[in-house]
């Protein structure tokens, strides 16, 4: 047996302290929450999700054990009212949140918490062994560190993030490093056991994530890979094959029209609008945080908390990349899908997090290999002083550079999620509910509802619907949409605006329409974050389908300080009530207070302005202060949720939470 070299031994033992290291702070933060459980458990006794999407595999968890997968059953609450599918079969997340409670906690949602938990810093594993042997020592070791606590991918696999990005980078590095091995071996076993394994991790990357353009790419890549190195067609053909039948050739046909998608119909690479079919939709993508495109700054700063040291870091590794290009092309992919972090989405830049710390280690590594050459010393020092300067950079700069003390708060506030249950117990199982997707995969595992979308299926007419529903300034047309699409479905929905030679035209139809829900037990509800997200309900409501723009609008924030019953005192403005000007200048329309979801004072100017500034308390407290433009005050929205103005022939409010949520019931009377 091969003695391990001193060398070998750093390796094991610094990649042993590094995951170590990432596991106890997600542990640690889950700890954090224990000492806080009214603010991050339900009154169930759930724990709380720090992602939304949780959500989703927790419940697929719980109907996978309830038998519920299989070829055309009907997911009785997704997609309400034309209905989605249960899967064939559970994803990888989903089988392990299902059979692994037995082994962790009787808790689904603890379970999830903790296992990817220990998922989170695997990737370090394969990155360590990945620089190791390409020559470059334990680089990977900072790859690993300042990864796994970058802003960037610290957010999306903390506490509370049951999702699939805790594998993420260990599944495409663990592939990448199969894929080296295979040229630095003239072994021909070898290399069709680390063809077969690379293919093999592969089948594992897609069962958990599925998304199976990765197996084409990386069978690309392996062929160009191999080329490179000069290897024999028939040896290619062999080792490629391997890696196919090992990762399922299905996944490569998949794969394909999955890549297609993308790029065509995920909105990633679009602007404002997504042409479907014959329609031209608002783009869902402009609307959601992690797919937002950010400038550059704000991406090297979620890299490495500063930009100028994410620079570095960057700059760092496209010097690894120049100087060591064939061994570094196995890891071309995780390269790339992080530079579009600046060209799509800021989720992309949890890909570049450990290339960028990487990156800061090899100018290291660089400044002591030619310190260590020009002094004439051993270069194995290196071993030994390099990941001492990487512990002793990371844990000075720590709270600078990463997210390593960082606990984040739940993605749905505990009142919110209380509320969800309070409303369970009022209405029947099943119950569809009209709101705004963000907290439709929530809805349907705390409380059981039927949602018409969700974080899976959202955009174009589902949201578009919605939105409009709720920025519309008469509650008929809120009734109209509900009722139209209880009626006729999305499918018919579609129909309608197909075959309309104006969608414009189509949707007033739609609004008109006046017959009545044939559910009885439809429930519209608000919920305190939809104030801050009526940009996007703007933003899809007030869409032009000629004219393929929108009209921004939402509800500014004026940070008031204090109203004495005459004079409003804000950050940056004082108005005087009594004669409507703001720093007795700008006139208002209107000046308004409610109190506990209640309108108890509306002061009314004389003034040619289209503005209105509306203070919201709870319990005399002051919750909020904003400045509105004549369609957001006059919105179906402001009207029934923060005026409590509802149309009772069409409406009755069945529960009142204010300010968290408030619920109303759809008649049918």
């Amino acid at each position: 047996m091969k003695k391990l070299s001193i060398s070998m031994v750093l390796l094991i033992v610094f990649i042993a302290i590094t995951f170590g290291i990432s596991t106890y702070k997600r542990f640690w933060q889950l700890s954090v929450w224990n000492t806080q459980k009214e603010a991050t458990y339900a009154r169930d006794g759930r724990i709380s999700m720090t992602t939304l999407d949780a959500y989703y595999w927790t419940r697929l968890a719980k109907e996978f054990n309830n038998g519920k997968f299989g070829d055309n059953k009907t997911d009785p609450l997704k997609s309400y009212p034309d209905h989605d599918l249960f899967p064939s079969y559970p994803s990888m997340l989903v089988f392990l949140l299902a059979k692994l409670p037995k082994l962790f906690s009787s808790d689904l949602y603890i379970t999830g918490i903790c296992f990817t938990s220990i998922f989170a810093g695997l990737f370090i594993i394969p990155l360590g062994i990945y620089f190791y042997r390409i020559g470059l020592g334990l680089v990977g070791i900072a790859g690993g560190l300042f990864g796994t606590f970058s802003y960037a991918y610290y957010v999306r696999s903390c506490n509370g993030r049951v999702d699939t990005d805790s594998l993420l980078l260990f599944f495409p590095i663990i592939i990448g490093l199969f894929f080296l091995m295979i040229t630095q071996t003239e072994d021909k076993k070898k290399q069709y056991i680390y063809a077969g394994l690379a293919g093999f991790f592969m089948l594992l990357m897609n069962w958990w994530y599925q998304h199976y353009g990765f197996a084409v790419v990386y069978g690309v890549l392996l062929v160009v890979y191999l080329l490179i190195y000069k290897f024999k067609i028939k040896d290619i053909a062999i080792l490629t094959g391997i890696y196919i039948l090992l990762s399922n050739p299905l996944f490569f046909i998949y794969g394909i029209g999955n890549l297609f998608d993308f790029v065509f119909k995920t909105g990633y690479f679009h602007k404002t609008e997504l042409k479907l079919a014959n329609i031209s939709w608002p783009n869902i993508m402009e609307t959601i945080s992690e797919s937002n495109k950010k400038n550059w700054g704000e991406i090297l700063s979620m890299i490495l908390g500063n930009p100028k040291v994410a620079a570095l870091g960057i700059i760092g590794i496209f010097a690894a990349f120049i100087l060591k290009f064939k061994q570094m092309i196995p890891l071309l992919p995780l390269l790339g899908l992080g530079m579009l972090a600046f060209i799509s989405g800021n989720r992309f830049s949890m890909f570049l997090a450990p290339l960028a710390g990487a990156g800061l280690a090899y100018i290291l590594f660089l400044i002591l290999y030619y310190g260590l050459k020009y002094l004439k010393m051993d270069q194995k020092i290196n071993d030994f002083v390099l990941p001492l300067v990487i512990y002793l950079i990371f844990f000075g700069a720590s709270n600078t550079l990463t997210a390593y003390n960082v606990v984040l708060p739940p993605s749905i506030p505990t009142p919110i999620q209380n509320s969800f249950l309070d409303i369970k117990d009022k209405v029947p199982k099943g119950s569809p509910v009209f709101t705004w997707w963000d907290f439709g995969y929530a809805l349907m595992d705390i409380g059981e509802f039927s949602v018409y979308h969700d974080g899976g299926v959202h955009g174009a007419d589902r949201s578009y619907f919605t939105a409009k529903a709720f920025v519309e300034t008469d509650q008929k047309k809120m009734y109209g949409i509900i009722s139209a699409i209880d009626n006729f479905k999305f499918e018919g929905i579609n129909k309608m605006l197909d075959d309309n030679k104006s969608a414009n035209s189509a949707v007033q139809g739609i609004m008109n329409y006046n017959g009545k829900p044939k559910n009885k037990n439809i429930i519209v509800l608000y919920t305190s974050d939809m104030i801050g997200k009526y940009g996007a309900l703007a933003f899809f409501g007030n869409w032009d389908f000629e004219k393929k723009v929108t009209k921004p609008e939402g509800y500014r924030d004026l940070t008031c300080k204090s109203f004495d019953g005459k004079i409003l005192q804000c950050e940056n403005a004082i108005l005087d009530t009594e004669t409507g000007l703001i720093n007795k200048q700008v006139p208002i329309k209107r000046f308004v207070i409610t109190q506990n979801g209640k309108l108890i004072q509306n002061l009314e100017y004389p003034h040619s302005s289209d503005i209105t500034i509306q203070l919201v308390a709870y319990n005399n407290n002051l919750i909020g202060s904003f400045i509105l433009t004549e369609t957001v005050y006059r919105s179906n929205f402001n009207q029934m949720y923060l005026l409590g103005n509802y149309d009772t022939n069409l409406f009755e409010e069945i529960y009142n939470n204010f300010p968290h949520a408030r619920a109303f019931r759809v008649k049918v009377e």
